[in-house]
């Protein structure tokens, strides 16, 4: 019984070890002042300004060629964030700022 039991244990903790992994990941970019392309490969990805000043991203889908972000591309004021998503994966994201920016990214 106590063999089961364990194993049961056992079980249970791998599962949720391998839910918490597909859960997805994190990356905090310092970005300086200019355009950053950063690689993904997920379908949803959020992104977070947490800079002083606003930010322009533009997203990537499966078989696009990346390119730098501009004033043009999706504004992210400071504080505020943004979640993309569709049915193709995201293969990279562009963001250019003004000045020194933190941006935090979560993509699954």
């Amino acid at each position: 019984m106590r063999t089961k039991i364990l194993a049961l244990a056992l079980g249970l903790a791998l599962v949720a070890s391998l839910a918490s992994a597909e859960l997805g990941y994190r990356k905090v970019v310092s970005s300086s002042a200019g355009a950053d392309t950063i690689t993904i490969k997920a379908s949803t990805l959020t992104v977070v300004n947490d800079g002083a000043s606003v930010i322009y991203v533009r997203v990537f889908w499966e078989g696009e060629t990346p390119v730098a972000a501009t004033s043009a591309s999706a504004e992210i004021k400071s504080g505020e964030g943004f979640t993309f998503s569709r049915a193709v994966n995201i293969d990279a994201i562009s963001i250019i700022s003004a000045s020194s920016s933190t941006v935090r990214l979560f993509y699954w």
